[in-house]
Order: structure tokens, then sequence, then C-alpha cells
């Protein structure tokens, strides 16, 4: 009987009574469901179809919630050919966040070997979309024993993550956290790293204007408190979404070689020109080398102009990202200097 429910269920998510074929934007149920369950969302294009809802469905039937997944090892790198005495000790860090965030915490293992940081170790706790956030990261049993699994280990020194909304990301969501992780380690340095807004291919320059403005806000209205609440701890604020603003810009003044749009209007996720490879706003490779670099400077103060490679991204060969990751850098410095 069950079963039968569940494909009746399945068919009328999926199409309608003239045979076309729902999704989000034309459905109010699979809104809804796109809402309660992101990860529904396979290629995460912002719309859910009717065959990923059936997809999504069948995976969750029968799925033990209450088992505790074996947390994968962590990944740690080093600088090559670094010379004696001038090693940088690098954090053992946890890094929780959604599909913004994820590629610049991989990208930053690719530039470590590139500085004299040693010993970089990364653990990382993915979730999609508002379900990355500290409210719902929480709320995930699956999730919150991943992330508290790791920290278990008293190993943590270093522990980031990222922002959805008010609605999952006030003090109350990120304190959960941060005081499990102190109780572990006393000593761990928190980032609260930020990303840029969804679907800005569509925004108007006053719009992007409004939407950069926020980070200031936000630094106001969460940083400030966490700090206030957390004295003997550092809390770096990592806005790093100012770099994806500050292409988008660059790209309207016609100062942007081989970027030609923010979102490619055929919607070839690979085209190399381009800011965004889809209408939610997932970065390119452009997007995720500099988000990488500006956490490099960020997370470590590192000076940027000491690393002697200059990263490209492949078919872009004329934008040099070390210079606009230290332009972003010079931006996100000062909020920071609190901890000079």
């Amino acid at each position: 009987m069950r079963k039968l429910l569940l494909i009746f269920l399945v068919l009328g998510l999926a199409f309608s009574s003239n045979g076309q074929q729902k999704t989000s934007e034309n459905n109010d149920k699979l809104k809804g469901m796109l809402k309660k369950y992101p990860e529904a969302d396979k290629n995460k294009d912002g719309v859910l179809t009717g065959a990923e809802a059936q997809e999504f469905i069948k995976s969750k039937k029968g799925r033990k919630s209450n088992k505790v997944k074996k947390a994968p090892k962590a990944k740690t790198v080093s600088g090559e050919n670094v010379p004696a005495g001038k090693e940088i000790k690098g954090y053992n860090g946890l890094f929780m966040g959604h599909s913004f965030f994820k590629p610049a915490a991989e990208h930053l293992l690719k530039i470590i070997p590139d500085t004299n940081v040693v010993n970089h170790t990364e653990y990382i706790v993915f979730s999609p979309g508002a379900s990355g956030s500290p409210g719902m990261l929480w709320e995930n049993k699956d999730k919150r024993d991943l992330g508290l699994k790791y920290l278990d280990t008293k190993k943590v020194d270093f522990f980031a993550m990222t922002y959805a909304s008010k609605e999952y990301s006030s003090v109350e969501h990120y304190s959960r956290w941060f005081d499990y992780a102190i109780s572990k380690n006393q000593n761990v340095t928190f980032m609260v790293a930020l990303a840029w807004a969804k679907a800005l291919h569509k925004a108007s320059k006053e719009e992007l204007a409004s939407a950069e403005g926020n980070y200031k806000k936000l630094y106001d209205n969460l940083i400030v408190p966490l700090r206030k609440k957390y004295p003997n701890n550092k809390i770096i604020y990592c806005p790093y979404g100012l770099g994806v603003y500050e292409l988008i810009n660059r790209l309207n003044n016609d100062n942007l070689p081989g970027i030609k749009h923010i979102l490619n209007p055929d919607r070839n996720k690979n085209a190399k020109d381009q800011i965004l490879k889809d209408p939610t706003g997932h970065g390119t490779d452009l997007v995720s080398v500099l988000n990488s670099l500006v956490w490099m400077q960020t997370i470590y103060k590192y000076d940027i102009s000491t690393i002697k490679k200059n990263f490209r991204v492949e078919g872009l060969p004329d934008i040099n990202l070390n210079e606009i990751a230290a332009k972003i850098y010079e931006k996100i410095k000062p909020y920071n200097e609190v901890y000079k």
C-alpha cells in the first residue's frame, strides 16, 4: 500500500493533467518541496523538476536517519620547497557550508603548495543551499554528527562557516557550533565567510550596489555581537563575495578580458566567457580561484605578492587573479584589524 502511494505521489509531482512536466516554477507542491529540501535539486540550477523529486523521494524511502556516518579523512597540504625558518604553521580546519562556499575551500588546497604554509588541514562538511547554513546544519542530524565527530578530536583550531539568511544564520545558530567547538578546544579561531547574492545576472546596477553594501550591515548585526559574546576567540570576517561584485563591475567597465557575460544566455555552464555558470549563481573556476586567493590572505594574513605564481584560469590568460584578490583583501582587512 505504501509503495502504491509513493508511485501515485511521484506521478502527481511529475506531470500535469495535460502531460506537461511540472517544476517548482509552475507547481506549488514542488516549490514547497524545493524550499524544504533544497538538496532535492540535483543539478543545482534552482529549479526542481518532477524527475528530480522522484529520485529524491526514492532516495529517502527507507533511509535510516539515525545512522551515524563515518567521517571521511581530512586532507592536508603544505607549501613546496619552503625555506627553513620561513614556515607558517597551517591550521587544522573544519569547513562547513553550501555550494557557493565549498569550491573556495577546495581550491584553497590547490593554492597552499605555492605558499610557505605547512600542514594546512581541511575537513569539509557540505550541504547545498540554505541547508548549508549554521542553523540547518545543526538541525540535520547526519551533518551535525559529522561536524561534531571532527570537533571531538580536539584538534580543530580553525572553524569556518558560511551564511544563508537571517532565518538560519543568526547569532544563536552560530553559537551552538561555537560553544561546542570551544568546549573541545578553547583556542579555536572562527571564520564567518559570506558569499554573494543569488541570480546576479538579473540584478540592476542599483541592486548590485545594495547587495554589496549588505556586507557592512551583516558585520554590524552579526559579527560584532558574536565578537562580544566570544571575546577570547578570534572571529574572522570574510565577505569573499566582494570578489564576484568586483568581477561584475570590471565586466561592466569593459575591464575583464575574455569575459562577455555575467551568465552566458545560452546557459552553457562550461562557457569560458562568463562569471557565473547557472541561473542560481554558482561561480565558474574564475570565481572559485579568486575566492580561494581571498581566503588565503584573510585566514593567514598572507602577503599575496610573495606568491611567485600568478594564478590564471584556463582560457582567460589576461585576467590576473592575484591582483584582483589583493584589491578585495584590502576591502576585507579593516573588518579584522581588531586582532592586530
